[in-house]
């Protein structure tokens, strides 16, 4: 990254550029990169785990798109902010007639579904969360591999924790889907 882009405000666009030429996954909070580390193998498992489930049902019932792979989202409305999301659910009303854009969307994601890894702090986790929930995402997972738990955020007044035999379900656009949350961390 060159020493003038250091300095100044980075925007969604500048983010994009950054990422092709070092082929490095960043957040961008408020025109500040910030540096993903890549996520391990449990991680991706559950990741992908969820967003087979959530699509198949989401498919089934023509209800929209889920997305994957820390998909960038103006989460401040301005083009200083992008936050990824490891499982986005996005209802079909939503989506433009002429599909998802390339870049980052502007488009508020009903569902966000973020795995916890081992070096996520707690208080960055929740910030993250209100984030979404400010941006006007109806509900929040946090998915805890290590307490094989799910945090469930509808509002900032706290979560509903989930666990074993417990039933996963989705509200909104997503009401009817339903999972064991043990079925999240079983191969």
């Amino acid at each position: 990254m060159s020493e003038a882009r250091a300095h100044i405000k980075l925007t969604g666009d500048d983010l994009l550029e950054i990422q092709a030429e070092t082929g490095k996954s960043y957040e961008l909070i408020d025109g500040t990169l910030v540096e993903m580390a890549p996520a391990g193998g449990l991680h991706g498992a559950i990741e992908f785990k969820i967003a087979f489930l959530l699509g198949a049902h989401a498919r089934q019932h023509n209800l929209g798109q889920v997305l994957v792979g820390e998909v960038g989202f103006y989460v401040r409305g301005d083009v200083h902010t992008v936050r990824g999301a490891d499982v986005a659910f996005i209802r079909a009303e939503k989506v433009p007639p002429e599909g998802l854009p390339s870049g980052f969307l502007h488009i508020v994601p009903d569902l966000v579904v973020e795995v916890v890894s081992p070096s996520d702090r707690s208080e960055a986790l929740l910030e993250k969360v209100a984030e979404w929930l400010r941006f006007g995402v109806e509900t929040v997972w946090l998915v805890y591999p290590s307490t094989r738990s799910v945090h469930v955020y509808t509002d900032l007044h706290g979560s509903r924790i989930f666990s074993g035999a417990e039933r996963l379900e989705g509200s909104g656009a997503l009401a009817g889907f339903s999972v064991p949350v043990q079925a999240l961390f079983e191969d």
